[in-house]
């Protein structure tokens, strides 16, 4: 079954500078079909980074995204919220809300919000089964592939295990960021 999101709710959460908890953001108007939820920690953003990029430690306290086998061991999780610079009141926030995966969390120096273990909100780059461990993609970076299958170890540079299935480039999905 591929996820299909749930209505946007206009609530947000504030983060300490402690790991913060990311609860569901639709309210629960969704019946469950949405729900996700786990730890987060605070990053500085390397470069712009999308809500749902999966990304890796660059630098202390600094995440990325790559398309490159060797960052996939550095794996931090995946960008669940942030506040670019650009707006004006600079408030940051957990955004896990449906509508707005895809959208800038921040640019090169903002601070983004990372899902490092709990269900977040990623995009595959390609057809994925559900129950599938998934890793950066080779291609475009912030988006998932699935792992290897003839030995996924921590070399492969597991991000998690997908909730729901993909069924092409692009498509958001619940994934388990357990690594």
């Amino acid at each position: 079954m591929v996820w299909v999101p749930g209505p946007v709710a206009l609530s947000g959460k504030k983060p300490t500078v402690l790991p913060g908890l990311l609860l569901n953001d639709d309210n629960g108007l969704d019946g469950g079909a949405y729900a996700n939820g786990g730890l987060y920690c605070v990053a500085k953003a390397a470069a712009t980074l999308l809500i749902g990029d999966a990304v890796f430690w660059s630098a202390a306290f600094t995440v990325n995204k790559s398309v490159t086998a060797a960052d996939r061991l550095k794996r931090a999780g995946i960008v669940a919220g942030g506040v670019p610079r650009a707006m004006a009141d600079y408030i940051l926030e957990v955004i896990s809300r449906s509508g707005d995966i895809g959208l800038v969390a921040g640019n090169a120096n903002d601070i983004v919000l990372v899902c490092y273990r709990g269900i977040c909100i990623g995009i595959g780059d390609s057809a994925i089964a559900a129950g599938t461990q998934v890793t950066f993609s080779a291609t475009t970076a912030g988006r998932l592939v699935a792992s290897a299958t003839a030995a996924v170890t921590d070399a492969m540079g597991v991000v998690g295990t997908m909730v729901d299935a993909t069924a092409a480039n692009g498509d958001k999905a619940r994934i388990l960021v357990s690594y």
